[in-house]
């Protein structure tokens, strides 16, 4: 064992370890799960083992899932899940929240409207009304849909590639 130089460096290293132990041992509880293992359950379109770890940490429904801010519904709209989708609003997923720089263009139900996932966008809607806050108003919706239709078959007739 090699001798240091001062009492600083003798006792930092041991506190460091035990420190960081403890914190490793409190976060990894078997029932206790993260945000990188609910995405990936979400990209697996793993229903059950989603609705487990929502049980068990709902806020993880709402925590950014990787250094871009997205969220596990974004995941879900990408691998066009109606189910996942459905199981994530129910749980209180915010639809609204986008990504940066572009907030609001980056959203999961602007995701769904623009790519054309009706089904999706019309589950989004349909869960925040029964959360009595979906879109700004009721009236609005319709004519969301219709924009996005207009998009959509503008996008494809000029060969844009808008349907991934």
């Amino acid at each position: 064992m090699r001798r240091l130089r001062n009492c600083r460096e003798y006792t930092a290293i041991p506190i460091f370890r035990s420190a960081t132990h403890f914190a490793k041992s409190m976060t990894q509880m078997p029932d206790d799960f993260t945000i990188s293992q609910l995405s990936k359950a979400v990209q697996a379109d793993d229903l059950e083992r989603v609705r487990a770890m929502l049980q068990s940490r709902p806020d993880l429904v709402n925590m950014d899932a990787g250094d871009r801010e997205h969220q596990v519904l974004h995941y879900a709209v990408y691998k066009r899940s109606p189910e996942m989708v459905r199981l994530l609003m129910q749980h209180g997923a915010d639809a609204r929240k986008g990504l940066w720089p572009i907030r609001e263009a980056t959203t999961a139900i602007a995701f769904a409207l623009e790519r054309g996932y009706d089904e999706l966008a019309q589950i989004i809607h349909d869960e925040e009304s029964t959360r009595g806050h979906g879109s700004r108003s009721q009236d609005a919706w319709p004519v969301a849909m219709a924009e996005a239709a207009q998009l959509n078959s503008a996008g494809r007739a000029a060969g844009a590639g808008w349907n991934v």
